[in-house]
């Protein structure tokens, strides 16, 4: 017979497992400025700091769909600014791009890490007798698809104001076995923009 705490542990295992499994997109240690609370931007220039620049106008562009469908003013920096053979945006062509087009914000997502983490699909099936546990969780270790390995991305994603340049609000954020790009952005762009919206830190015009 099981005791609750074990039961529980069992509850946890398996939930992990289904959500390694599924993937998924998550925001964590966002940041606000409580010094802008109750204030709102409503047009945005969108940077994406991404290796590809297919990748990075992709990003852009799902920003730009995302605040335009709220009613947000917000322009990608692949139309808006002429990109650096290096790809590098210098401050003075950022101030140029945000005056032309009188952005009150601005927005950059970069990636800070990609990596790959093995997780453990343990057994769910817990035996009370010593070698009937030993043999169970014997055949569990030896069985394949014990170890699973997921693929996380990473990225950070910061708002700032143009007329202070200070920081409004930041997150980072974590993907997981995602297939490709595209799904990463797309999962990410929604989360960002769901909460900035939720806050109240964008505006319609």
């Amino acid at each position: 017979m099981t005791t609750p705490i074990i039961r529980y542990s069992i509850l946890m295992a398996a939930l992990f497992a289904l959500v390694a499994s599924c993937g998924g997109t998550k925001l964590y240690r966002t940041h606000v400025d409580e010094a802008f609370n109750g204030q709102s931007v409503s047009n945005i220039l969108v940077i994406g700091i991404v290796s590809k620049d297919r990748n990075r106008r992709q990003l852009e562009q799902r920003f730009v769909n995302k605040f335009e469908h709220l009613g947000v003013k917000a322009i990608a920096s692949a139309d808006a600014i002429p990109l650096p053979s290096d790809l590098k945006l210098e401050k003075a062509i950022i101030l140029d791009a945000v005056q032309k087009f009188g952005n009150d914000a601005v927005i950059i997502t970069h990636v800070i890490g990609i990596g790959e983490n093995e997780t453990i699909v343990r057994n769910q099936n817990v035996e009370d007798n010593l070698y009937e546990y030993y043999g169970t969780r014997y055949n569990s270790v030896s069985a394949p698809g014990y170890a699973r390995t997921t693929t996380n991305v990473r990225l950070e994603t910061s708002l700032y104001e143009v007329k202070s340049e200070r920081l409004i609000w930041s997150t980072l954020s974590e993907t997981w076995n995602r297939d490709s790009a595209h799904q990463v952005i797309d999962e990410v762009v929604s989360l960002v923009v769901t909460d900035l919206h939720r806050r109240k830190l964008i505006a319609s015009q």
